[in-house]
């Protein structure tokens, strides 16, 4: 039992290292094609959190949203410390907190709706794809809506009443922006593209628990076999010795 859960601590945690740098780099090739003339932001880092959130849990989808978030906000401080109304992004509570939100709440409405497809297989009904696609696609909805409304929300909250060039900041200012462009486009590609990674990684040992438990039971069965075939080695020497010893006794005795 103490193995098994440090396989699963020593897992995670490499879990966790590669979507911070999937965060990361997915989040700088955003930033990059911005740069490049795209018409709209697009959270590309937002696309591991969805995954791994589905995939892990609360506690591994907790971490990679507050990653997703200090990664926007380093971001922010770099491009908008010299624009007075944008610094209010570089607030935890504006940048930070919704992402580390959304990563809780993805894992639990995937865990939720896991529930569902679990109690199908245990009353003999098969879950097809299709089924496993659209949960997962409701929970990837779920995130992409909750990013947007919480980090617009807290940016409201800090800076309502400002101004923007020639835009205040207000209720409908917020709304325009939540049904903007960017946010049909990550709604619209998220949803296609999460669910099927997730149904991709859900097929392999890694992220399959039936698959990762054949995998160390079979692990354990050969360190078994290959402690029986050692101690039946050594046996068989011992035997050999023995031997060895008795039948030189028995010369001695003749002698």
């Amino acid at each position: 039992m103490g193995r098994e859960r440090l396989q699963k601590r020593n897992k995670d945690i490499a879990i966790i290292g590669i979507t911070i740098a999937l965060i990361i780099v997915l989040q700088a090739i955003a930033e990059v094609l911005k740069i490049l003339g795209l018409q709209f932001s697009f959270a590309l880092g937002m696309i591991p959190v969805l995954v791994i959130a589905q995939l892990r849990g609360p506690k591994v989808g907790t971490i990679a949203g507050l990653a997703f978030g200090l990664t926007s906000m380093t971001i922010a401080a770099i491009k908008y410390a010299a624009v007075p109304v944008w610094q209010n992004v570089i607030n935890p509570l504006i940048s930070v907190l919704p992402r580390v939100i959304v990563g809780l709440v993805v894992s639990l409405v995937a865990g939720a709706l896991n529930k569902v497809l679990d109690k199908r297989a245990i009353e003999g009904k098969k879950n097809n794809i299709v089924l496993e696609y659209t949960f997962s696609a409701i929970a990837t909805l779920t995130g992409v809506l909750l990013n947007t409304i919480g980090f617009l929300g807290m940016f409201f909250a800090f800076s309502a009443g400002q101004t923007v060039g020639e835009y205040t900041i207000d209720l409908r200012y917020i709304l325009t922006m939540v049904v903007a462009i960017n946010t049909v486009v990550e709604i619209a590609s998220f949803v296609v593209i999460v669910p099927a990674i997730v149904s991709a990684l859900k097929r392999t040992k890694v992220f399959n628990e039936k698959k990762a438990t054949e995998a160390v039971s079979e692990e354990r069965e050969t360190d078994i076999s290959k402690s029986d075939a050692l101690n039946n080695e050594v046996k068989n020497n011992a035997d050999f010795t023995n031997s060895a010893s008795e039948e030189s006794f028995a010369e001695d005795d003749g002698d």
